[in-house]
């Protein structure tokens, strides 16, 4: 008889602690959400100016930040742009790649951050938004001697392959540019 009544403790104990974690996760997602939006009103953001590749993707930045589409001599690159935050804390420009897989992509944007001499560099995958993708980190220090934080991020869009690189000056890094920059990257979307 005790034996069964220690029995139905402990499963009402798992059952508790099981609705419990559940109750957590829900929390964190919740305020994962609301921390999303605190790092974009800490960086003076308030909307986003939606930019449209043509037949490819739309995607947006800070209605700010300084955005222009520049022409580039690779051929596996249909579209490339290079863009500025207002106050010049964060670089980067955006790519849309034809007819590469994803993983080459990563493979050589690795190759060619060996070629500069980076041998420290991580690459993991990264779920961006609703789409599957890499993120090298790395950093890097400029001939003005000034080091730099640097984010390539490539992933699928629709049919599309996108790489989108962020540059922040080493000291003007924050604790929450990670979160800023993914912010940005959810607004990709096939169109």
């Amino acid at each position: 008889m005790s034996f069964r009544g220690n029995d139905g403790r402990k499963t009402g104990l798992a059952i508790i602690m099981i609705g419990l974690m559940l109750v957590i996760i829900g929390f964190g997602n919740y305020f994962e959400d609301k921390l999303k939006a605190t790092t974009l009103t800490q960086n003076n953001i308030s909307t986003f100016k939606m930019y449209k590749v043509e037949n490819c993707i739309d995607y947006g930045l800070p209605s700010e930040w300084i955005n222009s589409k520049i022409s580039v001599a690779n051929k596996n690159i249909a579209y490339c742009s290079e863009f500025i935050s207002t106050d010049g804390l964060v670089k980067g420009n955006v790519e849309v790649w034809n007819n590469k897989d994803t993983k080459d992509i990563v493979k050589e944007n690795e190759q060619s951050i060996e070629k500069i001499g980076i041998k420290q560099y991580k690459t993991e995958s990264k779920k961006i938004g609703d789409n599957n993708g890499y993120l090298t980190k790395y950093e890097m220090k400029k001939m003005n001697g000034k080091n730099y934080k640097k984010y390539d991020y490539v992933f699928k869009v629709g049919k599309n392959n996108v790489v989108a690189r962020f540059y922040i000056e080493g000291k003007n890094y924050k604790e929450n540019t990670p979160i800023l920059l993914e912010n940005i990257l959810e607004t990709f979307v096939s169109n």
